[in-house]
């Protein structure tokens, strides 16, 4: 294996050199071919032939050989050639120059938004955090903590206090700290007010575990007995856990306050420790190895030879692939504040991936392709690469990253780390809370009704045939004024009219808004919906659509009335399903990812038969890690959300929704001596019926409400409204006492 370079971050920039001489411009010419070596998945298909997988991929009727053989014209490696006679666009060859963001000015005060109806009435509560109504559901919780070792952590944003408040730690040192968002003209951070970060979130740094070998070395071994049938033997160093104490938790702070900021954000976040998930495989927790996403770049506009060490991103990819394609920067809001210019998307928390670009103006790409792998881990993917003496050959995948740059620490997703989450957060380069989308499922507190984004990919023919449930679904998901990839291609470089502008396929993925080829464009509207209610889906559902992704990218690059995209995301789904199924060094994953680079050959036959392999950069990512779990062990949530006697209108994979109650309690017209009390939903201001009212200091105790949500108590003689105290209980909801504590 040669030997590879390895590199950390600069804090700093490096500007661009401009070439002085034509014959340098002639020899570095943008429209020089690079010369790629030969696929090798035809010998690799040989000694495979009674492979039933692989005959299965080789159903698609696609020769998954390469022929990367190119004819040079020598008239580019010719000294004596005229420059007015080359035909380069030289546009491209302007130099990409790093823009650092001006702050101008705060993010706007974080705030509960309420809507008003057009009656002047309120109407219902688009809130993140508690308000002064769920304060003791959230006690509630605090208090029951100690029963639950298994949880890691429970936060909110205490909108009365103005403070984020998380709870949490070891179980025998649970511990409180509050965080304050501090707004100043040079941007927004977060200050701890009290508590030590450290007692719940001990270690924060990702870069440790880079290879395979270290993070083997770093768990602690398991009985992998029960689970020989997958392919573990005995003490196998793949079949372990990081234990407790050493567990990584990557910028805690920011990935889980951001979720109050969004539209739909819960009540509650919370977290239970790695390994407690249940099941084999897991996802979805804040831990090191859930959060290690893949980040690797090859082909045309890379840095050669570059193993990086240092940290990044899943926001990072949309803005660095503006950036390689050479897109003019913008303003906008950026991750701190509101910047003048400098981003190259309307709301962008990511930054540039400099350090993975060529520096060369004539390497730029004509074309990038964004291959999301769902759920794989970065150690796993990086090492079936790069090592000397991987578990299985990648061929394809090797010879796109033999000269490309990879992040041996991979990039860090959003949190949840889910997949819907994911897959958004690197497309449009936005944190989940800030997107909009949170997780695979989250809760409308207006229409009491689950968004579940993955439903359009489930259901494309039902929704083509029903535009506005399309358009409803889309505007419910995201958060207002965001840009996905597709538009912020098209404000940069134009809309694609046939011949000019960005030309934008997104394939098998959620964020296909502007898109000019997409999933849903690409299928017939006309049928019967194909939506499957059934739940889990198996194996073999993903390898059917990975298998169609592949299949669509065919038909659109074969149709030469068709443009070659300027950007093309697409996903591969069987990763997820499969490190879920078997952990994320299984044989299972191993074998998957063969399956899956012949569909990178694939792609890489049908640029190149349109002569743009060698003007097409790859960027290949997860959505987030995935991790083993602890064998036949899982946090037990619903008895924590039972013990605790909090109402629960949606719980899910880090998201609490309460189910609350509000009450108004006043004197009954003039009558001093009754008292009216109404009970409404928290949510949406409608009465809540047969609630049980009860007041110890009344006349009568115990009563129910009408359909108008009210009761009406007698008080005795001496007592005063001011000085009654009450508990409303219904079903479903937390208890709530009045007055408020």
């Amino acid at each position: 294996m040669s030997k590879r370079l390895l590199i950390t971050i600069p804090k700093f920039y490096f500007s661009i050199f401009l070439v002085a001489h034509f014959s340098v411009i002639i020899l570095m010419s943008c429209d020089e071919p690079r010369v790629s070596k030969p696929n090798q998945y035809e010998e690799l298909a040989e000694n495979n032939e009674g492979d039933e997988r692989v005959n299965a991929i080789l159903d698609l009727n696609v020769d998954p050989k390469l022929d990367l053989s190119l004819e040079i014209d020598q008239s580019f490696l010719d000294a004596e050639v005229a420059v007015e006679n080359l035909d380069m666009e030289s546009e491209r060859c302007e130099p990409i120059e790093p823009m650092i963001p001006v702050p101008s000015g705060p993010l706007p005060p974080l705030i509960a938004t309420q809507t008003t109806e057009e009656n002047g009435e309120r109407g219902s509560i688009e809130q993140g955090g508690i308000d002064r109504w769920e304060s003791s559901s959230y006690q509630r919780l605090v208090d029951t903590l100690d029963a639950y070792p298994e949880i890691h952590f429970i936060a909110t944003w205490d909108s009365g206090a103005g403070q984020f408040v998380i709870n949490g730690g070891e179980p025998t040192q649970r511990v409180e700290l509050r965080i304050e968002r501090v707004d100043t003209f040079m941007g927004s951070s977060y200050e701890l007010v009290s508590g030590e970060l450290a007692a719940i979130f001990p270690n924060r740094d990702p870069r440790y575990w880079g290879s395979l070998e270290s993070l083997y070395q770093a768990y602690e071994s398991r009985d992998s007995t029960s689970y020989s049938e997958l392919g573990y033997l005995t003490d196998d160093p793949r079949f372990g856990l990081i234990s407790r104490s050493a567990q990584i938790y990557p910028d805690p702070v920011r990935r889980i306050l951001t979720l109050f900021e969004a539209p739909h954000a819960p009540d509650v976040v919370y977290g239970v420790w790695p390994g407690l998930n249940g099941g084999r495989g897991s996802h979805g927790g804040l831990g090191l190895l859930q959060s290690r996403a893949a980040l690797l770049f090859g082909g045309a506009g890379v840095r050669s030879n570059q193993m990086i060490e240092g940290e990044a991103n899943l926001t990072d990819v949309l803005p660095t692939i503006m950036a390689a394609l050479g897109a003019p920067t913008t303003s906008g809001i950026g991750p701190d504040g509101i910047y003048e210019d400098g981003l190259y998307l309307k709301h962008q928390d990511g930054r540039v991936l400099w350090e993975a670009l060529n520096p060369n103006p004539c390497e730029r790409p004509k074309h990038i392709v964004v291959i999301l792998y769902d759920g794989l881990m970065a150690n796993e993917i990086n090492h079936q690469i790069h090592a000397d003496a991987p578990e299985v050959e990648l061929p394809n995948m090797r010879t796109l990253m033999r000269e490309g740059s990879t992040y041996l620490y991979g990039a860090s997703p959003g949190f949840p780390t889910m997949s819907a989450a994911g897959h958004i957060t690197s497309g449009i380069g936005l944190l989940p809370g800030h997107s909009g989308v949170l997780s695979n499922s989250y809760f409308d507190r207006s229409t009491r009704e689950i968004i579940s984004p993955f439903v359009i990919l489930e259901d494309p023919q039902g929704f083509l045939s029903d535009r506005d449930r399309l358009d409803t679904l889309i505007e419910r998901m995201f958060a207002p004024n965001i840009e996905t990839a597709a538009e912020a291609l098209h404000r940069a470089f134009g809309e694609w009219d046939g011949e000019q502008g960005a030309f934008v396929a997104v394939i098998n993925e959620l964020m296909f808004r502007g898109a000019d080829f997409s999933t849903p464009k690409f299928l017939n509207p006309n049928g019967s919906s194909s939506h499957d209610d059934s739940g889990s889906k198996s194996l073999q559902t993903y390898q059917i659509a990975d298998r169609f992704a592949v299949l669509q990218i065919q038909r659109l690059l074969d149709d030469m009335e068709q443009a070659v995209p300027t950007l093309l995301q697409t996903t591969f789904l069987t990763t997820d399903k499969a490190g879920e199924q078997a952990g994320p060094h299984s044989n299972l994953v191993r074998e998957v990812l063969v399956e899956l680079d012949v569909h990178v050959g694939t792609i890489m036959s049908a640029y190149e038969r349109r002569g743009a392999l060698s003007d097409t950069m790859f960027i290949f990512i997860s959505d987030h890690g995935m991790e083993l779990q602890e064998p036949n062990t899982r946090a037990d949530l619903n008895g924590f959300w039972r013990d605790s006697g909090v109402g629960v209108s949606f719980a899910q994979t880090g998201l609490l929704y309460f189910n609350s109650l509000k009450i108004d309690v006043r004197p009954f017209a003039d009558d001093s001596s009754l008292i009216e009390v109404y009970v409404s939903h928290h949510d949406t201001d409608e009465p809540v019926e047969n609630a049980v009212v009860r007041c110890s200091s009344c006349l009568i105790t115990e009563l129910t409400t009408d359909q108008s949500g009210q009761v009406i108590f007698s008080l005795p003689s001496a007592t005063l409204a001011e000085g009654v105290e009450l508990i409303v209980e219904a079903d479903g909801f937390t208890p709530l006492p009045w007055p408020l504590r």
